[in-house]
């Protein structure tokens, strides 16, 4: 699943965590479990410029967040 995630985010990877092992064998932070997310499934976390989680979407309903940002942004006029 996250193969098919990450090029979406290529232009922002410097902003990407992933709550994972790193290259050195140092655990992640805990943010699978402070965030109720299953660790199997995976999900995307948005965090909003003041530092707070705007939405947790789970890999298997990334709609959500064409959702949520729907709910502040305005369409881009063609």
């Amino acid at each position: 699943v996250l193969s098919r995630i990450l090029p979406h985010f290529a232009d922002v990877m410097s902003r990407v965590l992933l709550d994972d092992v790193d290259m050195h064998g140092r655990e992640g932070s805990g943010g699978f479990d402070a965030y109720g997310i299953d660790k199997e499934a995976g999900a995307v976390v948005v965090v909003r410029p003041d530092g707070y989680v705007g939405t947790v979407a789970p890999f298997d309903r990334l709609d959500d967040l064409g959702a949520y940002f729907a709910s502040f942004m305005l369409e881009h006029a063609a």
